[in-house]
């Protein structure tokens, strides 16, 4: 079942952290951040669950009339079950209402990941670049 966070608690930032976690290796950002983000007027957030258990989350927020997906995370065992397609679409709907006049979101680059994007609408629009030195 699909809803829109509007009070984050402990246990749900727990469950979205774990969720992070297994795809990042280090969402700590993540726990800590949420309770702050959700608070913020142009912060959104919603989350997927099935029978008690938190399958999926996005978190989103809009600036300079464009809307930004900052976290899109569906736990591996409820993949492909279109959750990650719902939680898009939602938030579709509520950055329209807003006046946003793009989506945008950034994501890893792999093969999987570029399919459900090009599914969902999205077009590539930049290559990352990382940069780094050895020290």
């Amino acid at each position: 079942m699909l809803k829109r966070v509007l009070f984050l608690t402990d246990a749900l930032c727990k469950d979205c952290f774990l969720i992070a976690n297994k795809f990042v290796g280090n969402a700590y950002s993540i726990y800590y951040a949420l309770p702050e983000k959700i608070n913020n007027k142009n912060h959104t957030m919603f989350v997927w669950e099935d029978a008690g258990f938190t399958c999926g989350f996005l978190t989103a927020y809009l600036e300079c009339g464009n809307a930004y997906v900052e976290n899109l995370y569906v736990d591996k065992n409820c993949q492909r079950r279109g959750i990650g397609a719902a939680l898009i679409k939602a938030y579709e709907d509520v950055a329209r209402k807003n006046g946003a006049s793009s989506l945008i979101l950034q994501s890893r680059n792999t093969v999987q990941a570029l399919r459900f994007y090009k599914k969902m609408g999205f077009e590539k629009i930049a290559e990352n670049m990382f940069v780094g030195k050895k020290l």
